[in-house]
């Protein structure tokens, strides 16, 4: 049952005690009241990563953050270059963050997605993945040894027509041995389950 109290004053489910025992959760809420949109493929792709040490990678229009503790000013590992790089979609390895990238550097053409690995002591970047429409999901295998994600081409969406790569990744933040372990296309929709141990 819905109980109205002023704004502020309402009993919380979610204490400080919740968050003192561990096992915490991250909730992240974009409410469109507040202005807030999310830039890469203009409606998709995670903003932020919490990670195990406590620390957040983020991205704002003004390019790729780390904040390593709440206390200490964010460091930028890569530029926005105003608004005409986009990341999203974090995932880590123990040197690098790999995410999806959209890039508007030329003017009047379609963006560029792709995947590219940044580099956490250097800031270098490379380009793990190009050539599709679209990309999302890139992930590190918990060993570190390996990247999954997936790709697919404009006009399908999705659900439509998805192929899901995986690649070894190497410690320069690259990827070789690429290989389709799904192709999407076709009519004959198939669940697939990938386990990167």
């Amino acid at each position: 049952m819905a109980v109205e109290a002023p704004y502020g004053s309402w009993a919380s489910t979610i204490t400080p005690d919740l968050f003192a025992k561990g096992n915490c959760k991250a909730i992240c809420e974009l409410q469109a009241t507040d202005g807030g949109c999310i830039t890469v493929h203009e409606y998709g792709g995670g903003s932020f990563l919490p990670l195990n040490d406590g620390s957040v990678i983020y991205s704002t229009i003004d390019g790729v953050f780390h904040q390593i503790a709440q206390e200490a000013p964010p460091v930028q590992l890569a530029e926005g270059n105003e608004k005409k790089l986009r990341y999203a979609d974090f995932s880590v390895s123990q040197t690098h963050i790999f995410c999806v990238n959209e890039c508007h550097l030329q003017p009047g053409s379609d963006p560029e997605n792709r995947i590219i690995s940044i580099d956490m002591a250097t800031k270098e970047q490379k380009v793990v993945a190009s050539g599709a429409d679209f990309y999302a999901s890139p992930r590190v295998s918990p060993d570190g040894k390996r990247l999954v994600w997936m790709q697919w081409n404009h006009v399908n969406m999705p659900w439509d027509e998805t192929s899901i790569h995986i690649a070894v990744l190497h410690d320069d933040g690259t990827a070789t041995n690429e290989v389709v372990v799904k192709d999407g296309t076709g009519q004959k929709a198939t669940r697939v389950f990938i386990t990167l141990t």
